[in-house]
C-alpha cells in the first residue's frame, strides 16, 4: 500500500471527531509501508555511523536532514533558517555556504562535501555543483503541491538514500501522532472557517489556499480553509489587504514570517483595524513556520496552530 493511500485511509485527513485510537493504528503501516521499504532496500549496506559530509543547498531539506540525526556541514543564508525555519535548530559549526539560489561555489569546494543536496529548482545548477563533488535532487512536494504525503514520501527516499530508513520511520511517526494530538485538541472546532495568512508588508497579505503545506495541515485537523479559490501550484496567493473584508465570519489565522506579524504603521493599522474579524476578536497568530519545510514544519504548524486555537477558545 503507498503511503498516500494509507494516510488517506487511517491519517488526521479522515472525517473530523475519528477516534484517536484508530488513527494511531495506522502509523505503524504508514511507516513500514511498502513504498518505503521499497526505497529502504536500495542501499541496504549503508551504515548510520558514519554520515558522508553533505552540504544542503534548500532549507527544506536542511530541516528534514538534520531531523534524521544528520548535521550537514553546509546550509545557505543560515540566519534566515534560524528566523523562519525555527525547528530543528541548525547544529553548531555549520557554515553558511551564501545564498539559497547563488551559494559560494569556491566555499562548497573548500568544504570538501561528499555529496549536495538540492531541490529541482536548482537542477540548473547540477552541472556546476558536480564539478564539486556528488550531487542528489529531492523534492518535498508532488505534482498536487506540499502534503503530508508528498513529505513522507520525499522523507523516506532521503532517509534511505542517507542510510537513516530507522530515523525516518520514526519522523513520519512523529509527524503522524502530532496531527492526531493537534485534532483532538480541535475536536469541537471541527468544521470551523479559518482564512490562513502571511504579511507581506502593510498593505498585502500572502493567502495560502489548497496546493500549501498550511492548507493540507489545516484539513487534516478537520477545519476549513475560508478561501476556496485557486492559488497555483504553490498554493499561495498575495492580496491587498482589502481582500480580507471578503471573509467576514472567518477566524484569521496570522502566520508570522521574517520578524513581520500584524500592521505596525499607522496607515496599515488604520486598514486591519477596520476589518469585521478584527472588531470581533477572531485573530490567532503564530510563530514563523517554513512553508516548504516538510515534516518538521508539518509538526510545527499542527502544535502551534492547534495549541493557539485551543488556547484562544475560537468562537461558535
Amino acid at each position: 500500500m503507498l503511503i498516500s493511500d494509507q494516510l488517506e485511509r487511517d491519517g488526521p485527513s479522515a472525517r473530523p471527531g475519528t477516534p484517536r485510537r484508530a488513527f494511531l493504528s495506522g502509523i505503524a503501516a504508514v511507516a513500514t509501508s511498502a513504498a518505503f521499504r521499497a526505497v529502504a532496500a536500495e542501499e541496504p549496506g549503508r551504515a548510520e555511523a558514519s554520515p558522508e559530509r553533505i552540504v544542503v543547498l534548500d532549507w527544506g531539506l536542511a530541516a528534514t536532514v538534520i531531523a534524521l540525526g544528520i548535521a550537514p556541514v553546509g546550509v545557505p543564508a543560515i540566519a534566515y533558517y534560524t528566523r523562519n525555519v525555527v525547528t530543528p535548530p541548525m547544529p553548531e559549526n555549520v557554515v553558511d555556504v551564501g545564498l539559497l539560489f547563488t551559494p559560494n561555489y569556491e566555499l562548497l569546494y573548500e568544504l570538501r562535501a561528499d555529496r549536495i543536496l538540492i531541490p529541482p529548482e536548482l537542477e540548473v545548477a547540477r552541472t556546476q555543483l558536480e564539478r564539486i563533488c556528488a550531487v542528489s535532487s529531492f523534492s518535498l512536494r508532488d505534482r498536487n503541491g506540499a502534503s503530508l504525503e508528498a513529505a513522507a514520501s520525499a522523507t523516506g527516499t532521503v532517509a534511505a538514500d542517507l542510510g537513516r530508513r530507522d530515523k525516518g520511520q520514526a519522523l513520519i511517526a512523529t509527524a503522524l501522532e502530532s496531527l492526531s494530538q493537534a485534532q483532538e485538541r480541535l475536536t469541537k472546532y471541527a468544521g470551523r472557517l479559518f482564512l490562513l495568512t502571511s504579511f507581506v508588508d502593510d498593505r498585502h497579505v500572502a493567502i495560502f489556499a489548497r496546493g500549501s503545506l498550511y492548507d493540507d495541515v489545516l484539513r487534516r485537523l478537520g477545519l476549513v480553509n475560508a478561501w476556496q479559490a485557486s492559488a497555483g501550484f504553490g498554493g499561495r496567493i498575495i492580496v491587498g489587504i482589502e481582500r480580507l473584508a471578503d471573509f467576514p465570519d472567518s477566524h484569521v489565522i496570522v502566520i508570522s514570517a521574517s520578524g513581520r506579524g500584524l500592521p505596525k504603521s499607522a496607515e496599515g493599522l488604520r486598514f486591519w483595524r477596520a476589518l469585521p474579524f478584527v472588531a470581533a476578536h477572531r485573530i490567532i497568530e503564530i510563530a514563523p513556520v517554513y512553508e516548504q519545510g516538510g515534516l518538521p514544519s508539518i509538526i510545527r504548524f499542527a502544535t502551534l496552530v492547534s495549541t493557539a486555537i485551543a488556547k484562544e477558545g475560537v468562537d461558535e
